[in-house]
């Protein structure tokens, strides 16, 4: 099980210290942060980073806020925030040994819990969720939990609801590519679980 997530230090960190990681934005848009500006401008930094120690520990990798840092960026550039930015941004640090996998897997939960997503963003975050698991198994590691209770818990639905995400993931790949696009805001999960179900031709 992982433990190690509950052990790691707080301090503030350069901007210059930090990476994002690409999985975000495979996964997330990085976009519509003005408003995080206008808060960090006002009230700092509120809600720390999570951070993880890149391997030869010079720099840290995002995992959870990156939003929050290119907002703070652009509150640094404009020059017209509090004087506390300048002593960095604050910053949880998870420590180099949690494989990369569980830090995917960390990203997703954190994200599941702080933003509001439309039907295709949750349908690609759902997909990141099952490739991270299939990873987890491949590599036999044990986190003491499955993608259902994951789903259940982070996104609020019913076992109804998972099954139907379940089907949606498993359709045929043209059908997902879909699924994952804007377009599919017209599309309710129920309509997409059915014909998710079909058979291939």
């Amino acid at each position: 099980e992982i433990d190690v997530f509950g052990k790691y230090t707080t301090k503030y960190l350069a901007p210059e210290e930090l990476i994002p990681i690409p999985f975000n934005q495979e996964v997330y848009k990085v976009e519509e942060f003005d408003f995080v500006v206008a808060t960090i401008k006002r009230y700092g930094v509120l809600d720390p980073l999570i951070v993880q120690e890149t391997e030869d520990r010079q720099k840290y990798h995002i995992v959870s806020g990156e939003r929050r840092y290119h907002a703070f960026m652009k509150a640094l550039a404009d020059g017209d925030g509090r004087q506390d930015l300048k002593q960095g941004i604050p910053c949880r640090i998870l420590p180099a040994s949690i494989s990369s996998i569980e830090i995917r897997l960390l990203l997703i939960i954190a994200n599941a819990t702080s933003r509001n997503m439309g039907i295709a963003e949750k349908m690609q975050e759902f997909h990141a969720l099952v490739e991270v698991f299939r990873d987890l198994e491949r590599e036999s590691i044990d986190v003491g939990y499955g993608i259902k209770e994951i789903a259940i818990s982070q996104y609020h639905i019913s076992e109804r609801q998972y099954q139907r995400y379940m089907s949606i993931e498993s359709a045929i790949e043209e059908l997902r590519d879909f699924f994952h696009k804007d377009e599919f805001e017209t599309v309710t999960f129920a309509q997409a679980a059915a014909i998710a179900g079909k058979p291939e031709d």
